[in-house]
């Protein structure tokens, strides 16, 4: 079966060309790759801060126009978080769709999140991010038998998504409480079993979940050479050569920006 990638170009900015540059696109590209984005190229614009209105100069973004028109991209990376006034900007030279370096790792945790917990909280991360960034038009006409819930006298459809926006974050935030007590119920349960606590930490996919699988023995524990694969963390008993045994738990890992 024919596999189709989406093709995208990734861009940033930097003061200099430096091994920081490089890692940060790298890294971005690797993101991109999780999420089946084919990275063609990486244009890079040296300046001191972005533009605060289309984020690199307005030359530079013509160039990265007719690339994208002459390529067929179907999306555009860029390496930091975009404000709502450069993506309305951006989007409007471009006509092609934009992502930035927050929302690539959002759609990665939609993606991998398995749990309750996990869902619940990339739902409201991305609800988080994209309240600034929701776009209205026009009033629309009150309804006299406006019930709870519904737009009220001159309300906008935007200020009405913002309201039903502002709810769901209000109501994923109680749940989350709840769900974080019953989490720490769980781990002084741990605690007091007189188990050491082992926890594996460092850069995603550097093979954390591998070495778990390795010294437990275990072979149900998920191993993908994707960043962020695992974003549940998975507690596995393992005897220790001393012939005691601990609790040894895989974590989410990080990256550097």
């Amino acid at each position: 079966m024919t596999e189709f990638r989406k093709k995208g170009v990734i861009v940033a900015i930097a003061q200099a060309l430096d091994y920081r540059t490089r890692e940060s696109v790298e890294e971005l590209e690797l993101l991109c790759k999780t999420l089946d984005i084919e990275v063609l190229d990486t244009i890079i614009q040296r300046r001191e801060k972005p533009d605060p209105a289309t984020y690199v100069g307005s030359g530079k973004l013509e160039k990265i126009k007719n690339f994208c028109e002459e390529n067929q991209i179907d999306v555009v990376i860029f390496d930091d978080e975009i404000t709502p006034i450069q993506q309305r900007n951006i989007e409007n030279v471009l006509n092609v769709p934009i992502l930035d370096r927050t929302q690539v790792i959002l759609e990665i945790f939609s993606r991998h999140a398995t749990t309750h917990e996990g869902k619940l909280q990339v739902e409201m991360a991305k609800l988080i991010y994209e309240l600034p960034r929701l776009r209205g038009k026009g009033l629309y006409l009150s309804n006299p038998g406006a019930g709870i819930g519904t737009r009220g006298p001159g309300e906008t459809a935007l200020e009405l998504d913002k309201r039903k926006v502002k709810q769901r974050i209000s109501t994923l935030r109680k749940e989350l409480a709840k769900l974080k007590l019953n989490r720490q119920n769980v781990r002084k349960s741990r605690l007091e079993s007189g188990y050491y606590l082992v926890s594996i930490v460092g850069y995603t996919n550097a093979g954390k979940s591998t070495l778990l699988s390795s010294i437990s023995g275990e072979k149900d524990i998920l191993v993908s050479d994707k960043l962020f694969s695992t974003l549940n963390p998975t507690i596995r008993k393992v005897k220790l050569p001393s012939g005691r045994s601990c609790l040894v738990g895989d974590t989410v890992g990080f990256i550097s920006k």
